[in-house]
C-alpha cells in the first residue's frame, strides 16, 4: 500500500469512527457530479421561466382578439334584430 493510500484509509477510518451513523460518504467526484446535475436543472428551469412571459403575452393577445370578435358579432346580431 502506498503512503497516500495509507493516509486516505486512516482518514476514512477516523471519519467512520467520528460519524458512526453515517452510511454513505460522498467523494469529491460524486459531489461535483451532483453539483453539475443541479446546475443543469437550474438552467433548464431558468429557461422555462424566461419563456413564460412571451407565451403568456401571446395568449392574452389571442384571447383579447377572440373577445373583440365575439362582442362585435353579438352587437351586429343585435343591430339587425332592432
Amino acid at each position: 500500500m502506498t503512503a497516500k493510500a495509507k493516509i486516505i484509509t486512516e482518514d476514512f477510518g477516523q471519519l467512520i469512527e467520528q460519524y458512526p451513523n453515517q452510511q454513505d460518504v460522498a467523494t469529491q467526484t460524486q459531489l461535483r457530479e451532483s453539483e453539475r446535475l443541479l446546475q443543469k436543472g437550474i438552467t433548464e428551469v431558468e429557461v422555462k421561466i424566461a419563456e413564460t412571459p412571451s407565451d403568456l403575452a401571446r395568449s392574452v393577445v389571442g384571447v383579447g382578439m377572440l373577445q373583440t370578435s365575439l362582442i362585435t358579432g353579438v352587437l351586429l346580431k343585435v343591430a339587425h334584430l332592432i
